[in-house]
């Protein structure tokens, strides 16, 4: 399933492996089947892609059931028609996720309390008022149960470490894509997954990745579960750089 994987991303393979440091002729032996892939880069080959390490190695499933397993990051970015150096970067950002979980998941599991949060907030929140509404009843639990909602300082300041201290994946770096705003991704094994809220750097401001992380928390609580990802791009025509942001 590697060599489905591989052409599902389109980043140049010198890029993949220079992530999971090995050399491309290494991994194009991988991919055909010519050698074994030795444990230890199995399991970073599986973080990077987002899919179990025994799927990784099937080498019993056919090419169709291959790209049927495509995480939907990968479809979503091909969709999206990114330029490669940016695919490249979001695999970068996708591997320190899972990276970023192993570590959390030795220190600090998923707290009860983000699931409590995102238990209470669908409960209470009606599916069948205007999304503008469902927004408001969103935003007002949260705030309320996370406590934010209270103090001097401003959300912007502290809600990044109040996620991160309840357990979630929190990052901020540069991809050179222009449009490129997010995403919200699991990262960690079936059943134990926590959210990955990413927010672009590139040529942004403090006050947009505000905005963007926010969004993204918004796609963890009422999307994350059903679509599995959710890979967000500004419209054609946007301007985030001159958008006013109110926190």
């Amino acid at each position: 399933m590697l060599s489905e994987l591989l052409s599902s991303i389109e980043a140049p393979a010198k890029d993949v492996a220079g992530l999971i440091g090995v050399s491309p002729l290494q991994l194009d032996e991988w991919a055909h089947g010519r050698k074994d892939i030795p444990e230890s880069i199995r399991r970073r080959l599986a973080s990077l892609f987002g899919i179990s390490p025994e799927k990784l190695t099937d080498r019993n499933i056919s090419r169709e059931e291959a790209m049927r397993q495509i995480p939907p990051l990968w479809k979503k970015l091909r969709a999206a028609h990114l330029p490669a150096d940016a695919t490249t970067k979001v695999a970068a950002v996708r591997l320190l996720a899972a990276r970023y979980d192993e570590a959390l998941r030795l220190t600090s599991p998923l707290s009860d309390r983000v699931k409590d949060w995102i238990e209470g907030i669908r409960r209470d929140v009606d599916p069948q008022e205007p999304s503008g509404r469902q927004g408001e009843l969103a935003a007002g639990i949260f705030l309320d149960v996370s406590n934010l909602g209270h103090g001097a300082r401003g959300i912007g300041e502290v809600f990044r470490s109040t996620l991160r201290t309840a357990g979630l994946v929190v990052l901020e770096s540069p991809v050179s894509a222009i449009g490129f705003e997010g995403f919200c991704i699991p990262v960690g094994p079936t059943g134990k997954s926590r959210p990955c809220l990413f927010a672009n750097s590139y040529k942004t401001t403090w006050f947009r990745r505000n905005y963007v992380l926010l969004h993204e928390l918004a796609h963890a609580i009422f999307d994350l579960e059903s679509s599995s990802a959710i890979f967000d791009l500004a419209e054609r025509g946007d301007d985030p750089g001159r958008e006013q942001i109110a926190e």
